[in-house]
């Protein structure tokens, strides 16, 4: 895919007023971002990651199907945290149910919510290859300042289309899906500070 490198005073030079917005499409490999205003995320001391809304999520079954999903769903605001804190040592990152009062500027605050959800199919991914069976996660994003004040607003979605030893069992297949989508977000913070792209940490 396409990648498209803005450093940040060059993304800072195009937005206008506390309003403004830039559209950028396969972003980093990032389908879709709005950027309202460029940060670099080493001048921030806290990031906050809220609950993950689930408005499309949908998940079927046999029960112990259905709770390894829920399991690797359930992890993924630790995977989303261990991608970026692999990258920003100093930045202290919490999983919140709820915002704490008193925030500052100084800190972000991550609210996202899986919009698409795909389990595929474990028997396709283990025998048909090729993308069969593919599993698919679609995510959208909003960023804000802790006086909320909107950073970025993605859209993006991952397809994992694994296959050999660990396809047939849902737990790993989604869980690998959920730590790239965590270092694509990671990578959201990357562009807007024109540092280099990177790929998922395990």
């Amino acid at each position: 895919m396409k990648r498209i490198l803005f450093s940040a005073v060059i993304l800072a030079s195009t937005l206008v007023g506390a309003n403004a917005q830039e559209v950028h499409t396969d972003w980093y490999d990032v389908d879709k971002v709005e950027v309202y205003n460029s940060i670099n995320l080493d001048d921030y001391t806290q990031l906050y990651i809220l609950p993950i809304k689930e408005s499309g999520l949908v998940i079927t079954g046999k029960d112990n199907e259905v709770a390894k999903m829920r399991k690797a769903i359930n992890e993924f605001p630790e995977h989303i945290k261990h991608q970026i804190s692999a990258r920003y040592k100093n930045l202290e990152i919490n999983i919140v149910k709820a915002l704490p009062a008193g925030l500052t500027d100084k800190a972000l605050v991550l609210d996202l919510d899986i919009v698409s959800f795909d389990q595929g199919s474990r028997a396709a991914r283990a025998w048909g290859g090729f993308g069969a069976g593919a599993q698919s996660t679609e995510l959208a994003g909003t960023c804000k300042d802790g006086k909320g004040k909107k950073i970025f607003h993605f859209q993006h979605r991952r397809v994992n289309s694994a296959m050999g030893q660990l396809s047939n069992d849902y737990y790993p297949v989604i869980s690998k899906t959920e730590r790239v989508l965590g270092s694509d977000i990671c990578n959201i913070f990357n562009a807007m500070a024109g540092k280099k792209q990177t790929k998922a940490v395990k």
